[in-house]
Formats: C-alpha cells, sequence, structure tokens
C-alpha cells in the first residue's frame, strides 16, 4: 500500500498536475483565438469536430444473445457443473471467509464498523448467491420444466436504444451561444482557464 501511495504522488500525481496546466494553456490560447480572431477560430474547430453516436457503439450490446435454449439442451452438464462450483464455493465461504482477518485490513484506512459490516454484507451475499446458484443447478437437472416456467416470468429484454435515445442526439446549444458571441465566449474561457493555470503554476513551481 505505501509503495503504491508512493508511486501516485511522485509519478501519477505530478503528471495529471503537468496534463492539466497545458490544457489550460492550450485554452487560454482557444480564448484567445474566439476574442481575436473567432471566425477562423470556429472555422478550424467545425472541421475537427467529429460526433460519435451511441447508438452504433451500443448496437452488439442491445443485441440479444439466448442462451437458454442451449442451457436446457444439455441441463444434466450445466446442472452438475452449478452444482458442483456452488458448493464449492459454498463451503469455501463457510470454511475459509475470516471476517476479522478481512476487516483488520481494511480498518486502518476507514471506520472498523462500517468496514465490518461491509464486509458480514458481502459474505452473506454470496452466501445467497450459491444458495440460488445450487438451486438452479438442482432444477437444471430435476425439475426443468419448472425452471423454465419461472424464466418465461421473470426474463425482461431492456435495450439500451430506448434509454439512449436522448444520449445520441446532438445538442449544439452551446456550441451555437459560443458562435454567436465569440469574444464574450473567448474572455470566459481565457479567466477559467487562466484561474486553473495559476493556480497550477504555483503546485508546480512551489517547494516540494
Amino acid at each position: 500500500m505505501a509503495t503504491i501511495q508512493s508511486a501516485f504522488q511522485q509519478l501519477l500525481l505530478p503528471s495529471a498536475v503537468i496534463f492539466l496546466f497545458l490544457g489550460s494553456v492550450f485554452a487560454i490560447v482557444v480564448g484567445a483565438g474566439l476574442i481575436l480572431r473567432g471566425d477562423a477560430t470556429l472555422r478550424l474547430f467545425g472541421k475537427l469536430n467529429r460526433w460519435v453516436s451511441t447508438q452504433k457503439a451500443l448496437k452488439t450490446v442491445d443485441q440479444q444473445h439466448d442462451i437458454e435454449q442451449t442451457m436446457h439442451r444439455r441441463r444434466r452438464l450445466f446442472g452438475a457443473v452449478f452444482l458442483a462450483l456452488a458448493a464449492l464455493s459454498f463451503i469455501v465461504l463457510v470454511a475459509k471467509y475470516d471476517v476479522t482477518v478481512l476487516s483488520s485490513v481494511f480498518a486502518r484506512r476507514f471506520p472498523p464498523i462500517a468496514v465490518e459490516l461491509a464486509v458480514v454484507s458481502l459474505k452473506w451475499t454470496l452466501v445467497a448467491g450459491d444458495l440460488l446458484a445450487i438451486v438452479v443447478g438442482a432444477a437444471l437437472i430435476l425439475s426443468p420444466d419448472v425452471l423454465a416456467k419461472v424464466e418465461a416470468r421473470t426474463n425482461r429484454w431492456y435495450s439500451t436504444r430506448t434509454d439512449a435515445d436522448d444520449a445520441a442526439l446532438m445538442h449544439l446549444t452551446l456550441d451555437k451561444w459560443a458562435a454567436e458571441h465569440a469574444r464574450a465566449a473567448g474572455w470566459i474561457v481565457i479567466v477559467l482557464a487562466a484561474f486553473v493555470a495559476l493556480n497550477l503554476g504555483i503546485v508546480l513551481i512551489g517547494p516540494r
């Protein structure tokens, strides 16, 4: 843990500060471009802009992959695998899951009561999952028809396209406002970026 924290402080944190400082300097240049040559700057960003549709990116995720027919064709095999793995996991959890040891690992950085509660909750959540897997495995072997009826009632398909329609639309309100008020947008960008650059500059050149 100490090694990770030291690496974060010596490498990752300074790199992030430098990256953000350079980004703020670039923002100042962009703001100056909006003030001095607004039309040219807007044309440049118009050429650089690219729209990535979430519908295309999520198309593969949105397709249904039905594995139930495969499971029911080989129900005895899958049932035996479910039973074996769930039973093994259940035995390991009951016999080897030490709440005290796991709590002591995180108790130094978090409140002990909260850590113990989280560790105990995790244990019993996993135990409940194992018991459910054992029931499903037994049902695949002994009562596949009953399991199929339960699946038919509980299965629901949620389409990402329905929930992501708004995310797939282009919202150009801010861009239009910046195009109509290039100088004002430039000054806003410069002031905010200069504030960030000043503070990050102090961090970079300050005492270490």
